[in-house]
């Protein structure tokens, strides 16, 4: 176990172009953001369950006007997809 967090720490380190995130749910989905251009990296390689997804999004929409950020990366590469 200690292992594959070791792997997704550095996956997340090595995806990342910002320093750390601002939001963040879990190893595999959280959100940073670069204020200085206005832009925010979505990193989502599982999705949650519903309620925590919702409760989520929410934050992440509030953080984005908030900071009035204007450009937003989606990384899906690490997305397997669904059923």
């Amino acid at each position: 176990m200690g292992d594959f967090l070791s792997q997704t720490t550095n996956v997340i380190e090595r995806r990342s172009p910002f320093p750390e995130p601002d939001l963040a749910l879990s190893d595999s989905l959280w959100l940073s953001t670069d204020q200085a251009s206005r832009t925010a990296y979505l990193y989502f390689s599982s999705y949650p369950d519903l309620e925590d997804m919702t409760l989520f999004a929410q934050s992440v929409s509030r953080h984005l006007e908030t900071n009035e950020i204007r450009n937003l990366i989606i990384d899906l590469r690490d997305n397997g997809g669904g059923d």
